[in-house]
């Protein structure tokens, strides 16, 4: 297995490309990669029908459905499934006109709230994001979620929400009124949408046990890196806001180096089953180090491991970017890669 360096892709392993990007820019998802690298993958693997198992925001699926590629997402993360969802929508953009109008004439009234994401926001914005949280209830499937979408967008804009690695801060800051910066984003959202062209088909999943075996013939994810971020925990207000709440982790977190690869390899033996004969594998991961044992764990080449273990061939590493290891924030231990891992299942 050849390892070389591509570090001229470093830039679109971050969402931050997507950032002024219509439609893929509906939700920020600080985790992600970009739809750059996305079109890349694509023209290296010619696929028919592509598979990300841990989809985010939905920025593989979008990619795709933009390159006329079929395509099938999963993810454990409700706001993560529903942005994947509405991104990828096909929308008839008088019905959501019609429904947002109904929004424009809702009364004020106060919806009672003492949970535990009071502090996150404004007094007045709170009681604005409750009402319309409430109001949008009442829309029906599928326009419910487009609307639950441009909430969740705008709510989490003018929050005091700051997400400081695995931990939910308060940052307080001047915000905006809330029922005035929703309706600008969800006419902008329409307007996004009418002008999106893509004809790829897409579909969204909880797990990858509803994937059909042998049914796609690339994949190209990122899962959570080992010792990073608890997605259920760090997106959860998103998630209460969508009135849904994630399953446990997603295949991650300090507490057990051993449980993150035990899960990975189940991963990687669920694409092998999913696969075509001659499907390529795509997944970007980073290295973890653990500073108070000075040790770093190299993710990418136990992932490729387990990929071998799993019957892909290990063709690749390219290593997208690179970082010192860190003690004490200043004491440097080392070098952390970033990478793309490429498998075949031949």
């Amino acid at each position: 297995m050849d390892i070389s360096d591509k570090l001229e892709w470093g830039p679109l392993a971050t969402f931050v490309p997507n950032k002024k990007l219509p439609v893929y820019n509906w939700l920020y998802f600080k985790e992600g990669f970009s739809r750059e690298l996305v079109f890349n993958l694509l023209d290296k693997f010619k696929p028919s029908r592509v598979l990300d198992p841990f989809c985010g925001s939905g920025t593989t699926l979008l990619a795709c459905k933009e390159k006329g590629v079929p395509s099938v997402g999963t993810d454990q993360l409700p706001i993560a499934r529903l942005a994947s969802r509405v991104k990828t929508g096909d929308w008839d953009p008088e019905k959501l006109r019609e429904v947002l109008a109904g929004l424009t004439k809702v009364k004020f009234r106060r919806i009672p709230y003492q949970g535990p994401f009071k502090r996150f926001f404004q007094k007045n914005v709170l009681e604005d994001v409750l009402l319309f949280k409430e109001e949008i209830s009442k829309v029906a499937p599928p326009e419910r979620d487009f609307l639950l979408l441009a909430l969740t967008s705008t709510a989490m804009r003018i929050s005091w929400a700051w997400k400081d690695g695995n931990v939910l801060k308060v940052k307080k800051h001047p915000v905006p009124p809330f029922r005035k910066f929703f309706m600008r984003r969800a006419k902008r959202m329409i307007k996004e949408a009418v002008a999106f062209q893509g004809t790829g088909k897409t579909e969204v999943a909880e797990s990858l046990k509803s994937v059909g075996g042998k049914t796609v013939d690339a994949v190209i994810t990122s899962p959570p890196y080992l010792n990073q971020i608890d997605y259920s925990r760090v997106y959860s207000i998103e998630d209460w806001l969508i009135d849904e709440s994630s399953e446990g982790q997603q295949y991650l977190g300090p507490e057990s180096e051993g449980k993150y690869f035990h899960d990975m390899g189940s991963v990687l033996k669920e694409l092998f089953r999913v696969c075509k004969s001659g499907a390529w594998v795509g997944i970007v991961v980073g290295n973890a180090y653990f500073p108070q044992e000075d040790r770093i764990v190299e993710s990418d080449l136990k992932l490729a491991e387990l990929g071998e273990k799993a019957d892909f061939k290990a063709k690749e590493i390219l290593v997208l970017n690179k970082r010192h290891a860190l003690q004490r924030r200043t004491i440097k231990r080392g070098e952390l890669r970033e990478s793309l891992i490429i498998l075949k299942k031949e």
